[in-house]
């Protein structure tokens, strides 16, 4: 069988605001705009080759954008058993700027690898702002399904809400959670009306969801941060930290039986 798959492996999350940098002032908010965020309508789910290429080169020229990438869970039946294998559906992209969504197909075919090399170089490019809530979810799903490496700068609208309100669990707050928390004014519909049921596959929607909510997220969260301060504490410490702790919960924690022993 198999199922649409999120990444969310629990671990330890970024660290507290550092002493020596700004504390963000209690209750204080920047103005707050009154128009709700203007959403792109729903992307075709299997594009032609024509537009992936246009999207290609339209994507290129953008200097941030945010991402999801979607993943099914596969079940492998080999000499040895069963096991779960995970493979990558494909990439839902907003641009902002521009205010375009696309949803890349990344099947495992000759076409999809061809795609996945181009995406390998768009998620590597220093240049290039990436924005998801869950980053580090989204650094695993990148690696296991794909193989693909995320390069900073990377932003996430959860880590920067966290800064703004240390006290709250970032772990126990959902995506929907907080947009209703931020900005409330921003709805994703489950299916849009002028898109049928059978031109989106199950998954897709939300997944494009996640890309475009992340957008907006951040761009209010981003002004917040800056409002108190706090932005250096976020591009200059939490961020990087996530591909770190991405990489560890990856990687495991190595043990050496011989050596435990030996302290004894």
């Amino acid at each position: 069988g198999s199922g649409m798959v999120a990444f969310g492996a629990p671990g330890r999350e970024p660290l507290g605001p550092v002493c020596g940098l700004p504390t963000s002032g209690e209750g204080e908010k920047p103005p707050e705009g009154a128009d709700p965020p203007t959403l792109p309508a729903m992307p075709s789910s299997n594009p032609s080759e024509a537009q992936v290429e246009q999207f290609l080169a339209e994507w290129r020229t953008c200097s941030d954008f945010s991402y999801h990438l979607l993943c099914e869970s596969v079940l492998d039946m080999d000499a040895k058993g069963s096991s779960s294998v995970v493979r990558p559906v494909g990439l839902s992209v907003f641009l902002g700027s521009c205010g375009k969504a696309f949803f890349l197909p990344l099947k495992s075919t000759a076409l999809g690898q061809a795609r996945v090399q181009a995406v390998s170089e768009l998620m590597a490019d220093p240049g290039k702002t990436k924005v998801s809530f869950d980053t580090k979810s989204q650094i695993k799903a990148f690696r296991v399904a794909l193989g693909v490496v995320l390069r900073g700068p990377l932003e996430d609208p959860r880590v920067g809400d966290w800064l703004l309100n240390p006290e709250d669990i970032p772990g126990e707050l959902a995506l929907p959670k907080l947009v209703e928390k931020v900005l409330p004014s921003l709805h994703w519909p489950a299916a849009h009306p002028e898109t049928s049921a059978t031109a989106t596959p199950e998954g897709v929607g939300p997944s494009m969801g996640h890309a475009v909510q992340s957008h907006y997220l951040m761009r209010r969260i981003g002004d917040l941060l800056r409002h108190n301060r706090l932005s250096p504490a976020f591009t200059q410490v939490e961020m990087p930290l996530v591909p770190v702790l991405a990489q560890m919960e990856l990687c495991g924690m190595g043990f050496d039986p011989v050596r435990c022993l030996s302290q004894q």
